[in-house]
């Protein structure tokens, strides 16, 4: 039987990040990603974007020509409360997305539901790359609460 650890030197195990019951979740459909298929004449990539918790967040992701409250898909568009973001070192810098024409609008992210999300950016170089979303509790509150897709590469 292997001795116990010392407790004044031992340190923590190091755990692996998993995903908190009771947010949103961006899930990729793969690791690795062009250019070409960022750039908005392609369409651009699309995630989804799930809401595990039992609760309705809101979220500035939608699109403001679309008068609905609750819409798929959601963009992550300048403007929003949604970026894509580059690894430069050890920081994330926000990249250039897309200009929706009518602008964008606070839309509801309700429970147990995924939505498509389309990120779009003609400025995406070779990289690594993740999708930040920012939200909230209720329609009208300031976006506290952020989850965070996997890191993700471009070539």
């Amino acid at each position: 039987m292997p001795p116990a650890p010392d407790p004044t030197t031992a340190k923590p195990p190091i755990r692996t990040p998993r995903s908190v019951a009771g947010q949103l979740t961006i899930a990729l459909s793969k690791s690795t990603y062009s250019t070409s298929e960022l750039n908005p004449s392609s369409g651009g990539v699309r995630a989804t974007l799930g809401n595990t918790a039992d609760q309705t967040f809101y979220s500035m992701i939608g699109d403001a020509f679309n008068g609905a409250a609750e819409q798929n898909p959601l963009y992550v568009a300048n403007g929003s409360d949604a970026s894509l973001e580059r690894q430069q070192g050890s920081d994330w810098v926000a990249v250039t997305g897309v200009q929706m024409i009518e602008g964008v609008k606070i839309v509801s992210i309700r429970p147990g539901k995924s939505y498509d999300l389309i990120v779009q950016s003609s400025a995406a170089t070779a990289g690594n790359y993740r999708i930040v979303v920012a939200y909230r509790n209720t329609a009208t509150g300031s976006a506290s609460l952020r989850s965070v897709s996997p890191t993700f590469e471009v070539r």
